[in-house]
């Protein structure tokens, strides 16, 4: 449920500069984070938006360290 919510809340994000900006502002401060968030009828504590962050990083990490599998061009 909370990963619904995190995702809704992203998408607010993007889309609204002001939100955004609040947030950038309270940097890691997830306590005022999840504050900023309930303002906006967001259900979110801090630790729902320490562990989203925390699962985007480390998708983040393992995309940049294993992109997937591409077909490799030949060299002729």
């Amino acid at each position: 449920m909370a990963n619904d919510t995190v995702a809704q809340f992203q998408t607010a994000i993007q889309q609204d500069s002001s939100l955004k900006e609040q947030l950038t502002a309270v940097a890691e401060d997830f306590e005022a984070a999840s504050k900023i968030a309930q303002e906006h009828g967001y259900d979110l504590s801090a630790d729902d938006i320490r562990k989203a962050l925390t699962q985007e990083s480390n998708e983040d990490l393992a995309q940049a360290v294993n992109p997937g599998v591409e077909p490799r061009q030949q060299l002729t």
